[in-house]
């Protein structure tokens, strides 16, 4: 009788609820995306919530926390448009833990924070390579936060030996002229066509061509203007100057003129 009830149970604890079998399976279940994508006040947000692992079909749920006023889980995506109060530079965090539930009644509990914050102002950037480059190099210029941005005015630093190829228009099929003064490249751009995303998008790119090996450096400008308004803007930073390498020569200290000699004793009695 005891070992009937006994095996009774056993099976039934193996038929019951689901079963969190993370720590020991190869092929757990796994959210990819723990970093999610920060959201700004008032604007559309949509993040894929990526799950690997365990076997299709997922069901997620929020098991723990909220989402934001105006957000919420469809399926396996975040979604909506999150309305908060905010202060300017004001950010909320909002901490919830999702279930993620495969076909075999197998899950895993993952813990997740999103922000909210205010819109930025935005700004325009290029990527530079960390190490030397020779031959031709083509860098991105990325618009971040291109929402209401229309033309642009943008001065690239060019260093020694540097000189423009070319420069290919990218998101906003924008129109580009350009021209050179001194060691500075200037571009005006007008965008053809909105770009109606918050997220960062690459406008044009600048494909340069090197006389010699170099480590590009220093910090674009650029004003970024809406219609008839002045976004944002930044002043231009050039590369500094390169610092000697040699060791520097230490001033000699000029020899000081000799001291007088002594005057020569007078003999007692006084002068003969």
């Amino acid at each position: 009788m005891r070992f009937f009830v006994g095996f009774s149970l056993l099976l039934l604890c193996a038929a019951c609820g689901s079963t969190d079998i993370n720590k020991n399976d190869a092929n757990a279940i796994t959210v990819i995306n723990t970093n999610l994508t920060v959201a700004y006040n008032n604007e559309p947000y949509s993040e894929e919530l990526r799950v690997t692992g365990g076997q299709r079909a997922y069901t997620l749920r929020i098991a723990k926390g909220k989402l934001p006023d105006g957000l919420q889980l469809q399926g396996s995506r975040l979604t909506g448009t999150p309305k908060l109060t905010l202060k300017n530079n004001e950010a909320k965090s909002f901490e919830f833990t999702l279930e993620v539930v495969d076909a075999r009644n197998a899950n895993k509990f993952q813990d997740l924070k999103l922000e909210v914050r205010n819109l930025p102002a935005p700004s325009l950037e290029w990527s530079l390579p960390p190490t030397q480059v020779r031959d031709e190099v083509r860098l991105p210029i990325v618009l971040k936060v291109p929402k209401n941005v229309r033309s642009m005015r943008v001065a690239i630093p060019l260093g020694t030996g540097v000189t423009l190829k070319r420069l290919e228009p990218s998101a906003g099929k924008p129109l580009l002229l350009s021209r050179i003064e001194g060691a500075v490249l200037r571009v005006d751009a007008a965008l053809s066509e909105d770009i109606p995303s918050v997220r960062p998008a690459t406008v044009f790119y600048v494909v340069l061509g090197l006389a010699k090996p170099i480590k590009l450096e220093g910090k674009i400008g650029f004003e970024l203007r809406a219609k008839n308004q002045l976004l944002s803007k930044a002043l231009l930073e050039l590369p500094k100057p390169a610092t000697p390498t040699g060791t520097p020569t230490t001033p000699s200290t000029p020899a000081a003129p000799p001291a007088p000699a002594p005057p020569e004793p007078t003999p007692p009695g006084g002068a003969k």
